[in-house]
This record gives C-alpha cells, sequence and structure tokens, in this order.
C-alpha cells in the first residue's frame, strides 16, 4: 500500500483493518496457544480499539466516578466479554485493594514481629542504656560549676591531695565532663565554701558523719593555702575525723551521683 493510499484511507477504514489484522492475529494464536490460555484469549478479543492522538500519548479519559459518569474497566477489558468465572475474581481483588487503602499499615516493629524478624541490634552486639540525669542534678551541676569558675581563690596558691573513693572521684569527674571545668577548682571550690572556721561553735551534724565503707584508689588535688589547711585540721582534731572524711562529705554532699564510675586518664609515659 502506497502512501498516497494511506492518507485517503478514512479513520473508519483504518479502524476496520486494525480490526481484521486483530482478528487474524487471535485465530492464529488460538491455533498454537495451549488450552489454558484459551479463555485469556478470548477475553482479549473484547478489548476496545481506541485511535491515538498524533503525538502518540493515549490521553486519560477524564470521566470519573466523582463526576457522575461511568469508571473504565480494568485494563480496558469490557466486563460482559469475561468469562462468569472470571468476574468474580476482579471483584474480590478490587475489594482487597479498597479494604487494604482504608486500613493502616502496621507499624515497623509489628511487621517485623509477624514476619519473624527481631528489630535492633544482633545477638553479637552490646547496647548500654545510659541514665537520663534528672532535671535538678543538671541544674545543680551547672550552678557548681558557674560559681567555682567565678570564686575568688587565694593568691598565694598551694596544692592539697586526698586519696577518695570512686563514688567521690566520679562525681567530681562527672561536673568536669559535662561543665568542661578543672577538678581542681570543683573541689577547691567547695571545700573552702563548706569546711567551718577555727574554733566555729557551729558544725554541721552530716559533716562529722562517718562515710560508707570503700576502698579509696583515687587521687584528687585541690587548692590549699594556710586558711583552709588550718580549717581543716581544726576540724578535723575537735571532733576526732579525719580530713579525707571531712571531704568525702562534702563532695557526696553537694554533687549529684554519677550514673556510672568515671576512671582517670591513663598517662603517657616516656623513656629515654
Amino acid at each position: 500500500m502506497t502512501d498516497e493510499t494511506k492518507k485517503r484511507e478514512t479513520a473508519q477504514e483504518r479502524a476496520e483493518r486494525r480490526q481484521r489484522e486483530l482478528e487474524e492475529l487471535m485465530q492464529s494464536m488460538e491455533r498454537t496457544a495451549p488450552r489454558a490460555d484459551a479463555d485469556l484469549l478470548r477475553s482479549l478479543q473484547g478489548v476496545e480499539l481506541r485511535e491515538a492522538p498524533p503525538g502518540g500519548a493515549v490521553l486519560p479519559d477524564k470521566t470519573s466516578a466523582s463526576d457522575g459518569g461511568s469508571v473504565p474497566d480494568p485494563i480496558g477489558v469490557q466486563a460482559e466479554s469475561l468469562a462468569p468465572q472470571q468476574r468474580p475474581r476482579l471483584e474480590l481483588s478490587a475489594s482487597v485493594a479498597s479494604e487494604r487503602e482504608d486500613k493502616p499499615s502496621p507499624p515497623i516493629a509489628e511487621r517485623d514481629a509477624a514476619g519473624g524478624q527481631v528489630a535492633g541490634p544482633s545477638e553479637g552486639d552490646v547496647l548500654i542504656l545510659r541514665k537520663a540525669e534528672p532535671a535538678a542534678a543538671e541544674a545543680a551541676i551547672a550552678e557548681i560549676a558557674r560559681a567555682a569558675r567565678a570564686f575568688p581563690y587565694p593568691e598565694t596558691l598551694g596544692r592539697g591531695s586526698v586519696r577518695v573513693s570512686e563514688d567521690v572521684f566520679s562525681r567530681i569527674t562527672m561536673v568536669f565532663a559535662k561543665q568542661r571545668i578543672d577538678k581542681i577548682l570543683i573541689l577547691s571550690y567547695l571545700l573552702y565554701n563548706q569546711v567551718p572556721a577555727e574554733n566555729s561553735p557551729r558544725v554541721p551534724k552530716w559533716l562529722l558523719e562517718t562515710p560508707p565503707k570503700a576502698l579509696r584508689p583515687r587521687i584528687l588535688v585541690f587548692i590549699k593555702d594556710e586558711s583552709l589547711a588550718k580549717r581543716l585540721s581544726d576540724t578535723a582534731v575537735r571532733f576526732a575525723v579525719t580530713e579525707a572524711d571531712i571531704i568525702e562529705n562534702i563532695v557526696r554532699r553537694h554533687l549529684p551521683e554519677a550514673p556510672f564510675q568515671y576512671k582517670p586518664k591513663r598517662r603517657m609515659r616516656f623513656t629515654a
């Protein structure tokens, strides 16, 4: 067929010619196809052929159920042309799809449990949960750090050291870790503010209590001038307590308990 003949051919003639070609193709497929595909081939014969627009794209049908129009059949297959045993399948699939749209999907954790999958770390992983600090403890830590930075330390600086328990060491180190203030300043501020003055007639009862029995493997350093040394010595001698017990009681009284034990840094050793 020449190009001029194709131009003269009307749209109706083209549709009739395509329908004949499709029927011939279906008949040839029926002769060669297995018996199980016979129903599918017969259903495809009911496909409605539409003339494509000049650009080659298929325009969607603008009529919808909300506008009162008819909803097109799935994949262009007419419902009347389907075999009776195929109609319920389409209705069932449509109802299942609508139920899935209306019903929200279950959470991921439920889907994993239903599928036999366990969400989270595997058996070989180790997960360490840290207990959150209460708001009051956080506020106390921030206030201690602020006051320690602003405290007027003596001009003539001496150093003192004391052996403390893991609990006291961890409380001091926790403030350093959270507020980035030197541990020497934290302990020094507490001692200068809480150790009673010499010959003080009133001493708090908690200051003279015996701390819980524990090993004291950690060493803390603090600023110690002559005035603080006299105050510590006077309190220890008058009430028959040790200076280490006084320091332990002050730290335990004014700093919150650490959620875990802090370990001291390992110092590098240089060898010649």
